[in-house]
C-alpha cells in the first residue's frame, strides 16, 4: 500500500475531525498573515516582560496560536494533521474536552512558572503543548502500525516517524524554552493515567447543540449534525432519567414512612389501611422499575435507529465504506478485521475502531 510519508493514512482531509481542522486552519492562517503583512510577532508571543510586567494577559492565548519559523510551521501542522486520527477514535466531543484541558493547563502552568522564575524571558510560540500532549495520547491509544520502510537494520512505522518529528520540534523549541513541550507531556500523562477525571467531563448541552447546528455544517467535515455529540447526549439522558426515578423512589419511601408512623398509633384499627399502603408501594416500585427499563430501552433503541438510518443505504462498495476501511487500515489494523468491524457496526467508524482496539 502506498503511503504518504507525513500522513500515514490513505484517507486524506479532516473528515470526522472538525476540531483538528479548526486548530490546523487557525494556526496556518495566523502564521501566514503575520508573515505576509510583516506583523512583528514579538508583540504577541509569551514573554515575561509582556505578561508579568506589562500585564498583557492576551499574550498567553495568542502565543499558542502561531509559529515564527517555516520549518516549525511545516512540522507542527503535519503532526496536528496526523493526530486528527485521535479525534476520529475518541469522537469530537471527547477530543474537544482534551484540547480544552491541554490549553488551560499549559497556559496556567506557563503563567505560574514565569511568576516564580523571572529568568524565563520567552516561551516558544505555537501549539507545541497541544502537540506533545497528543503525542502521549497517540502513543498509548493507537495500536501498532505497519512498517513503512526499513533502513540501517531498523524498521520504521508511523509511530516512530511521529516521534522523530516530535524530537525535532523539541530540539528547536529548546532554543527558546522547553516549557511548552514539558507542560504538554505532563498534561498528556495526567489525561492518560486519569489523575484528574478529565475523561468524564462533557461540555454543556447548549454548547453541543450550537456546535452541531452551526459550527459543524460551516466547517464541512462530513460530520452528522445528529451524531456529533450523540454519545454525550445519550449518557446525559440516561443519567437524567435515573436521577428522576431515584427521586420518585425517595418520595414514595418517605410517603410510606409517614404512613407507617400514623398506622402504628392504631394498629388494630388501621391494619387494612396498612396492607393497602404496602400494596400501593409495591405496585409503584414495580411501575418504577418498568418505567426505568422502558426509558433506557427507548434511549438505546433511538440511538440504534439513528445509526441504522444513517447507514442502511451504505454497502461495502460505497465510497464512504471504502474511505472508512482505508482509514482503519491506515491506523494499522488488519484489512479483513477492519472490514468485518465496519460491517458489524453498519459502517460506523468510531464503533468499529473501538471493537478493533478491544480485540473483539
Amino acid at each position: 500500500m502506498r503511503t504518504n510519508l507525513f500522513v500515514f493514512s490513505p484517507s486524506i482531509g479532516f473528515r470526522h475531525a472538525p476540531v483538528s481542522k479548526i486548530i490546523f486552519t487557525l494556526t496556518l492562517t495566523i502564521t501566514l498573515t503575520f508573515g505576509l503583512l510583516g506583523i512583528q510577532p514579538e508583540s504577541y508571543i509569551i514573554s515575561n516582560e509582556g505578561v508579568i510586567q506589562k500585564k498583557q494577559i492576551y499574550r498567553l492565548f495568542t502565543g499558542n496560536l502561531f509559529f515564527i519559523a517555516l520549518i516549525d510551521l511545516f512540522v507542527g501542522l503535519g503532526l496536528i494533521y496526523h493526530f486528527r486520527l485521535i479525534e476520529r477514535i475518541f469522537g469530537t466531543a471527547k477530543f474537544a474536552v482534551l484540547v480544552t484541558f491541554v490549553y488551560t493547563f499549559s497556559i496556567l502552568t506557563q503563567f505560574v512558572m514565569m511568576l516564580i522564575m523571572p529568568s524565563i524571558k520567552f516561551i516558544t510560540p505555537g501549539p507545541i503543548s497541544l502537540i506533545f500532549a497528543l503525542l502521549i495520547v497517540y502513543t498509548n491509544q493507537l495500536p501498532p502500525t505497519t512498517t513503512i520502510f526499513r533502513g540501517f537494520g531498523l524498521r520504521f512505522n508511523a509511530k516512530s516517524l511521529v516521534w522523530l518529528f516530535c524530537v525535532l520540534l523539541f530540539v528547536r523549541s529548546r532554543k527558546i524554552s522547553v516549557l511548552p513541550p514539558i507542560t504538554g507531556i505532563i498534561a498528556g500523562l495526567i489525561y492518560e493515567i486519569e489523575l484528574l477525571p478529565i475523561k468524564k467531563l462533557l461540555f454543556p448541552e447548549s454548547v453541543n447543540t450550537f456546535c452541531s447546528k452551526y459550527v459543524i455544517p460551516m466547517l464541512g467535515t462530513n460530520q452528522s449534525r445528529q451524531s456529533f455529540f450523540s454519545s454525550a447526549n445519550t449518557n446525559r439522558n440516561i443519567n437524567r432519567n435515573r436521577q428522576m426515578l431515584n427521586n420518585n423512589q425517595f418520595n414514595l419511601n418517605r410517603q410510606f414512612g409517614h404512613t407507617n408512623m400514623n398506622t402504628n398509633m392504631g394498629q388494630n384499627q388501621n391494619q387494612n389501611q396498612n396492607q393497602n399502603q404496602n400494596q400501593f408501594l409495591q405496585n409503584n416500585q414495580n411501575n418504577l422499575a418498568s418505567t426505568e427499563e422502558q426509558l433506557l430501552q427507548s434511549i438505546i433503541e433511538r440511538s440504534r435507529n439513528e445509526i441504522t438510518n444513517q447507514t442502511e443505504n451504505i454497502s461495502t462498495q460505497s465510497e464512504e465504506f471504502q474511505n472508512n476501511l482505508q482509514e482503519l487500515i491506515g491506523m494499522g489494523f488488519d484489512p479483513e478485521k477492519a472490514e468485518d468491524a465496519l460491517k458489524k457496526t453498519r459502517n460506523n467508524l468510531t464503533l468499529a475502531t473501538n471493537i478493533l482496539l478491544s480485540g473483539n
